[in-house]
């Protein structure tokens, strides 16, 4: 990874009022889950720091699955019920990473490594900057996807071509024949056999 770029962009997104409703309940039922996982991270910090996989550790802790039919924490499982598997393994790392700055700060504060000597002890804030992963099609619909995917690949040295349908073959990909456009939208096309 000795070059490797990391990015973050800010999208605008225009919701209606009733998605909105449903992205501030699905950031709050996030945040509800990482406070609660918060905790369980860290009472077992020592063995989920030191695990293979820190996903793996904290699940086998509070997801039920056939190999793991009583986790210790089952309050998940009742509470958060059906919690989407993506979402429930951002929070863990979100949490993770939450412990690991906290225990660091606090350690390098009772060292004494402070800016002044009297500076109170970091505190322990699960939820702060805590939103949730919102895939495209999954959640939220994002404009000009096509736009923002070009430009990122231009910005790192790379060319994109945009094929449109009008001037392309009319025939199938697949060797089944000729398709017919649609009049109305040309990208639109049937298959010779029906689909």
């Amino acid at each position: 990874m000795g070059n490797s770029i990391v990015r973050t962009d800010r999208w605008p997104l225009n919701p209606t009022p009733e998605t909105k409703t449903y992205l501030e309940m699905t950031v709050a039922e996030y945040r509800s889950f990482c406070k609660a996982l918060s905790y369980v991270v860290m009472g077992h910090w020592r063995k989920i720091a030191s695990a293979n996989s820190r996903c793996t550790a904290v699940e086998t802790l509070i997801h039920k699955t056939n190999k793991n039919p009583h986790p210790t924490y089952s309050y998940f499982g009742t509470r958060f019920y059906k919690f989407p598997s993506y979402l429930r393994r951002a929070a863990i790392e979100f949490v993770c990473g939450q412990v690991s700055s906290f225990l660091t700060r606090y350690e390098q504060w009772q060292c004494g490594s402070r800016n002044c000597k009297d500076a109170r002890p970091p505190q322990f804030t699960p939820d702060s900057g805590c939103y949730p992963v919102l895939y495209r099609e999954q959640c939220i619909k994002i404009h000009n996807l096509v736009q923002l995917t070009e430009n990122k690949v231009v910005e790192v040295g790379g060319g994109v071509a945009l094929v449109y349908p009008r001037g392309t073959s009319s025939w199938a990909f697949d060797g089944s024949g000729q398709v017919t456009r649609s009049q109305h939208n040309y990208a639109l096309a049937t298959f010779q056999t029906g689909k």
